[in-house]
């Protein structure tokens, strides 16, 4: 079958995100792929998103919700509408809605998913400020817990990658009707991506990362948790440790433990959890002020 005739579902979610939402849908609209859809899930926007969406980009599904779906709800409420009308051979492209493409980037992206059955082709991200790589996949060391970047070496086209985010990412449909979709209940927010790419992975499918493919992201724009000052409150520690926004959210982190983690070292990351919480304790107030001294003593470690 010729491409031009494989349907991209391109799916993103916004919440009040209107003045990058307005970028975002300029870069996508103007693709020069041109069989596909553009579904947008507004979770409860007040910004004006839904207005300027159906007034000027009136070809844009838009999918409205109350706000409580937060963005693996998103996905799942906008993939199970692409699941009614989607063919055998079609494709989901998730990406974010602080992203902003060149116009070869669906056509890019198409061309690497055909020439790769069963795979999942996730994009490399460029953090648009810094013009630096943010993301091209990741890999987890399960014997200490620590997340690494996969970053591109050489001329390589193609990066296998254990995990992906949801950053532009090309879907074939049939991995969702084999796996199910993402896992909105445990995982709400962070996480549900990389559980995904778990269960992909364990189904036969590969993960790769198109070093060509390229996405502008606003790294810092969004979330908590990415760096943790010294010295924080104790509504801010309650806050990374629980708050749906926080990276640092540790029940989403035992949820991810659970379902990922081989069973040898399950019991090793339930403690390091533990005890990285111990040490966000110890950035409390006063105690956090007498600390840093020591703290610096240990810089070079990761937390």
């Amino acid at each position: 079958m010729s491409k031009s005739n494989i349907r991209v579902f391109i799916l993103s979610a916004v919440h009040n995100d209107l003045t990058y939402t307005k970028k975002f849908l300029k870069s996508i609209n103007n693709q020069t792929y041109s069989s596909m859809e553009i579904i947008i899930v507004d979770d409860g926007s007040s910004d004006g998103t839904k207005e300027f969406i159906n007034d000027k980009y009136p070809i844009v599904k838009l999918l409205i919700d109350d706000g409580n779906l937060w963005w693996t709800g998103s996905l799942v409420k906008g993939i199970n509408n692409i699941l009614q009308t989607a063919k055998h051979n079609d494709y989901i492209l998730t990406i974010n809605s602080d992203c902003e493409v060149k116009r070869d980037f669906v056509t890019n992206l198409v061309n690497s998913a055909s020439g790769h059955p069963l795979s999942i082709i996730g994009s490399t991200i460029i953090d648009i400020k810094t013009k630096k790589i943010a993301d091209a996949g990741v890999t987890i060391d399960w014997k200490t817990g620590k997340f690494s970047q996969k970053l591109p070496a050489g001329d390589t086209r193609y990066i296998s990658s254990e995990f992906l985010s949801t950053k532009g990412v090309i879907f074939p449909i049939q991995v969702f009707k084999k796996i199910g979709n993402f896992n909105h209940k445990q995982l709400p927010h962070y996480l549900s991506d990389y559980e995904f790419s778990c269960r992909a992975r364990k189904a036969g499918y590969r993960l790769l990362v198109d070093t060509k493919s390229i996405v502008y992201n606003y790294i810092n724009r969004t979330g908590m948790g990415n760096k943790i000052p010294p010295v924080i409150s104790l509504k801010e520690f309650i806050d990374l440790l629980f708050s749906r926004k926080s990276r640092q959210n540790i029940i989403d982190h035992f949820h991810f433990i659970k379902t990922c983690c081989p069973r040898k070292f399950k019991l090793k990351n339930y403690l390091i959890i533990l005890i990285k919480t111990f040490y966000l304790l110890t950035n409390i107030g006063l105690v956090g002020k007498l600390t840093i001294p020591i703290k610096k003593l240990f810089t070079n470690k990761s937390f």
